[in-house]
């Protein structure tokens, strides 16, 4: 999937890096191995340049989206049992997946801080995280009094995209970035990172930011609410991208 276990090994926990180093030792397999399934472009290219791997020996495959991420029925009562089944806002921005250092959720947080501070009359739209706390991550999302709600289950992700107004992933890396092609296909309006394999994903279809930058995704978290031809704009790029990726 991919290498970031190399990129980023400060992101991960010791023995994890241990595990990975002496246990499983990717870089021999890949070495020894006569073909690799990469997800991405990026992939590959961290396999040729980190590891060396002679690259008529990769092909890529990217990953696929279920046929179950789309846009939902207003109407469908399910909306509103996914919302009180997970105590979601009326209207939010939201991040899904690992809350994990890698994934720059001390970005999230301080961009929608300035976000709000900047734009007092936009606090109707909150701010969700959904998934796993990384034990890394904890103390910050207690101290930032951030709200998150927990795991959501795999069918209930259609319904927690459409609900939400925008999704936000500024990750510092991703082998492929599946949440934003899922966020995509449901309709909602994407910004992301303008690194490793998210443009190859989101091409033109999403508002890509320098996650180093919180400010840069403070102004494009405005700039999407607030500007209705580019909110309708994104999202039908969004619509018409999620179709490339099918199984």
């Amino acid at each position: 999937h991919d290498l970031s276990f190399e990129r980023y090994p400060n992101f991960l926990p010791f023995k994890t890096r241990l595990w990975h180093e002496f246990f499983v030792n990717p870089q021999k397999i890949a070495r020894i191995a006569k073909k690799i399934v990469a997800v991405s472009e990026s992939t590959k290219k961290d396999l040729e340049t980190i590891y060396k791997i002679d690259p008529k020996k990769i092909n890529v495959v990217h990953h696929g989206i279920s046929d179950s991420f789309k846009i939902i029925d207003r109407n469908d009562p399910k909306l509103l049992e996914i919302q009180r089944k997970y105590d979601l806002p009326y209207k939010f921005v939201l991040y899904l997946g690992n809350i994990e250092p890698r994934k720059n959720i001390s970005s999230i947080a301080f961009a929608y801080k300035v976000f709000i501070s900047k734009n007092p009359e936009l606090g109707k739209f909150k701010l969700v995280l959904a998934g796993n706390i990384n034990p890394l991550c904890r103390e910050m999302v207690e101290k930032e009094n951030l709200k998150t709600c927990g795991y959501i289950e795999r069918e209930d992700r259609p319904y927690v995209y459409n609900l939400a107004s925008l999704f936000v992933y500024p990750s510092f890396f991703e082998g492929f970035g599946l949440p934003v092609l899922e966020a995509m296909a449901c309709g909602t309006p994407v910004i992301a990172s303008n690194n490793s394999s998210i443009p190859e994903v989101a091409e033109k279809a999403a508002i890509l930011i320098d996650p180093n930058r919180p400010s840069e995704l403070a102004e494009a978290i405005k700039t999407v609410l607030t500007d209705e031809k580019l909110y309708a704009k994104i999202k039908e790029r969004g619509l018409t991208q999620s179709q490339k990726f099918n199984w």
